[in-house]
This record gives C-alpha cells, structure tokens and sequence, in this order.
C-alpha cells in the first residue's frame, strides 16, 4: 500500500511564520501533507520527547514553510540524483540551513521511497519512511511547480 502526498498552498503569515510576518509584501509557501497529516505535524509527534530532555519542547515541530519554487527545486534534486532534501525551514529566520530536516529520496520507476529522516542541528531519531506511487508523486510534483 502508497502513502499519499499532497502539497499546499498556504501563506506563512497567516500561519505565525517569524521570517514572513517581516514583509510587507505577502508570501506564499508550500505545506507538505503526507496521508493527510501536515509534515511538521508529523514531525512533532516524532520530536516531543526528544524536545522534552532537552528542557525545551517548544522546539519539538517548530518548522517553517518553504516557497514551493525552493522545495520543488529541492526535490528534484535529490530525486534526480538519489540524494537528500531539506523539507521544511526555521519559523524565525526562514532559512533551511538554520532548523530543518531532510531525508533521503529512493526511486526505482514504480515508487518514490523517502527514509533516512534526519534533523541538521539534532541527533533525533525519526521512525518515519513513506513509499509513493511514482506516478502520483509526479502528479503532486506538477501540482508544486504550478503554485509559483
């Protein structure tokens, strides 16, 4: 059995986004969905007891969205050459590089594998991998290219 994706269109200020509630000028980012769950959502779940020892659960899910033109283009660069990508920004500054998290993207014609979940800054351990039909994570890819 696929999981699912889906990738949407939000606005970061509206969502409580530090980095976009700078601007004057709205933004728009691109929320990822996996068998209808918000990935930072998902992620959260994944992070809360880690957060917790350290003395700062606030840190467990508290990620950013990124423009759909910058996660596209993460994507398929690791998607064409088997490699990773950073999925999510920090909610302050917007910036990968700062608080995120990547993964590794497998494919072999028939499905599109993420795995190998791991944050940039924490040695958290992540239970998650997702298995895509090739043809509907190309479809969602469509969707995310047509939002910028």
């Amino acid at each position: 059995m696929c999981d699912k994706i889906e990738f949407i269109r939000s606005d970061p200020a509206l969502k409580g986004e530090e980095w976009a509630m700078e601007y004057s000028a709205p933004h728009v980012s691109a929320e990822i969905y996996i068998n209808g769950r918000e990935l930072a959502d998902i992620l959260k779940d994944e992070e809360l007891a880690y957060a917790e020892a350290e003395g700062h659960p606030s840190l467990a899910g508290a990620y950013g969205h990124i423009a759909p033109y910058k996660l596209y283009t993460a994507l398929n660069k690791a998607y064409d050459n088997g490699g990773r990508a950073e999925l999510l920004c920090c909610r302050q500054c917007g910036e990968t590089g700062c608080w995120s998290v990547s993964m590794h993207i497998i494919r072999d014609g028939k499905y599109v594998c993420w795995q190998e979940f791991k944050h940039i800054h924490r040695e958290w351990h992540y239970s998650l991998s997702y298995k895509f039909s090739a043809p509907e994570y190309e479809k969602a890819l469509e969707k995310l290219h047509g939002m910028y």
